[in-house]
């Protein structure tokens, strides 16, 4: 009897348990399904949805490999890859954060609606300060489409977060010149 031969040690509280004769290891009874997917060009790694339905199974190794790894998400304007900081950082930030340049556009406003005031990049973050006298102020995200006007009170200072490419300034009475500066926030 081979379990005798280890009898339970009552000062130790412990007991050695034999030695198995021999051990086998059993294999899985599926293999696993392994699929590479080579990636040849740099547009298709922004192609992210035929990639998914190449790769519609998620294997797991433990073999190490060297991999260059990218981080893409989903805009309106399509797949974009994630920047990474000098630290080596993935660079997020919450809306309305983070912007690298700002431009500033200031004037007297006219009575009427004239030409679209233009940023030379889509903003993200718009702040409007009104001098002097009440101004109505519309803006454009494509320069195509305008939203509704709002009114500025004079002496106030205003901030939205909102895509902007260009506005549309006036004063809110004729012949009562309101002085504006408009300053939009953009990344680089």
């Amino acid at each position: 009897m081979r379990y005798l031969d280890h009898p339970f040690d009552v000062r130790t509280l412990t007991s050695r348990r034999p030695t198995p004769s021999e051990f086998v290891f059993y294999p899985p009874s599926v293999p696993p399904e392994v699929r590479h997917v080579e990636i040849t060009e740099k547009t298709e790694i922004t192609e992210i949805d035929t990639l998914i339905e190449k790769m519609y199974r998620i294997n797991i190794s433990n073999t190490i490999q060297n991999t260059i790894a990218f981080i893409a998400g989903r805009t309106n304007k399509g797949f974009k890859h994630a920047r990474i900081t000098a630290e080596g950082a993935i660079y997020v930030t919450p809306v309305g954060g983070g912007f690298d340049r700002n431009e500033t556009k200031a004037g007297n406003a006219p009575d009427s609606y004239g030409s679209a005031i233009p940023f030379s990049k889509e903003c993200g973050r718009v702040d409007v300060f009104v001098f002097d006298n009440a101004a109505l102020l519309k803006r454009s995200r494509d320069g195509v489409t305008w939203d509704d006007e709002f009114e500025l009170p004079a002496d106030s200072f205003y901030s939205f977060d909102a895509t902007t490419k260009e506005f549309k300034i006036k004063n809110k009475t004729a012949g009562s010149t309101a002085r504006y500066s408009v300053v939009g926030w953009y990344k680089d």
